[in-house]
């Protein structure tokens, strides 16, 4: 896979006046206060219109190979053959190998002929640590409040951790770089700090990721999703403790 083009100087954090403004005071305050950056990208694939995602402008080329493949639009990374970088950041197009298109947007009920697997095994200190790891390191989160991060971890080492403004795209970026590093992402844990929906849970499915935490919830729809299939799941990861959904 080539990558052309490069935007690592774009702003992930902007400074914006505000008033602010107390209960118990009659004056207000002036000052300067951080501003997570929303960023508009749109996705071209073999010249023609895919996508436009809203996101934060970092790790582009991360987020966009994890997309494609999370949303089952092309059956892995290898199916890709050059991402183009607009200078501006605002567009990429990708140009698949000869032969390949992009495939249709699966629906939820293509999962009913993925087979179950068998729970997997986690050591619940190891995902305390990975949760203390992805809060300790939430720096947009702390800046602004309007971050997302999630992470991957193997063998209890946290080897990937992303931010964006949609935790969805959190876990876009992780699985592209992870792709892109030849990773194998059926021994990786996932955490996130965001719930999880049916939605999250699918890119999780398609990628073969067995154990899955938030420090947030899941839904039913999610959770019953985990069930059929073995994925293990895992929600308010906080305060020494942590529910198990899928434990058996």
């Amino acid at each position: 896979m080539k990558i052309l083009g490069q935007t690592n100087s774009l702003p992930v954090i902007e400074e914006v006046p505000v008033t602010r403004l107390f209960r118990d005071k009659t004056s207000e305050e002036s000052r300067m206060d951080p501003v997570i950056v929303e960023h508009l990208l749109s996705i071209s694939v073999n010249g023609k219109p895919c996508c436009t995602m809203t996101c934060s402008p970092a790790h582009l080329v991360q987020l966009v190979v994890g997309h494609l493949v999370a949303q089952g639009r092309v059956s892995g990374i290898d199916w890709i053959d050059t991402i183009e970088l607009s200078e501006d950041g605002k567009k990429v197009a990708v140009t698949l190998v000869n032969g390949k298109t992009l495939l249709e947007t699966p629906t939820f009920a293509d999962f009913s002929h993925v087979l179950p697997i068998v729970l997997s095994p986690f050591d619940k200190e190891r995902i305390f640590t990975q949760a203390k790891a992805l809060y300790d390191n939430a720096d947009w989160f702390f800046k602004t409040g309007a971050a997302h991060s999630s992470s991957l971890a193997f063998d209890g080492e946290v080897r990937y951790r992303f931010a964006d403004v949609s935790r969805h795209n959190t876990v876009d970026k992780l699985i592209g770089q992870a792709l892109m590093d030849g990773a194998d992402l059926t021994k990786a844990v996932l955490f996130t700090s965001g719930r999880i929906p049916l939605d999250m849970l699918s890119k999780v499915v398609r990628c073969g990721i067995p154990i899955v935490c938030s420090r947030s919830a899941p839904t039913t729809a999610a959770l019953e999703l985990a069930k059929k299939l073995g994925i293990t799941l895992i929600g308010f990861v906080r305060e020494g403790r942590m529910n198990v959904y899928t434990l058996e």
